[in-house]
């Protein structure tokens, strides 16, 4: 059978643990967009969030563990969960891609 691809779509295999960090950095800046609305509409959000900081480091491959390994973390995710919020699915995961490239583009 051939497929065939939208003009300007290739298809490329990424390591599963780059898969996995991806879609967990996918759902954590969704979640956090939420929660930043919750929260500037008023609502106390601090039952609803969780913390995938550990585990995406990990899967990037960043293993130092120190406070200034976390806040440039959090930097870099205010930086995207700052960005306009997709309109499409897909959007969501381009971001989540870039948000990841970042991450293995710093070596700590």
């Amino acid at each position: 059978m051939k497929v065939t691809l939208p003009e300007g779509v290739s298809l490329i295999k990424i390591p599963a643990t780059a898969e996995l960090a991806i879609y967990m950095i996918h759902k954590e800046l969704r979640n956090r967009r939420i929660i930043t609305k919750l929260e500037d509409a008023g609502f106390d959000s601090s039952n609803l969030s969780f913390d995938l900081t550990e585990v995406i480091l990990q899967l990037v491959g960043i293993q130092n563990d120190s406070n200034k390994t976390y806040e440039w973390y959090i930097q870099l995710q205010d930086k995207y969960t700052a960005l306009p919020e997709p309109e499409e699915p897909s959007e969501y995961y381009q971001q989540a891609l870039d948000f990841y490239i970042e991450l293995k583009g710093v070596n700590r």
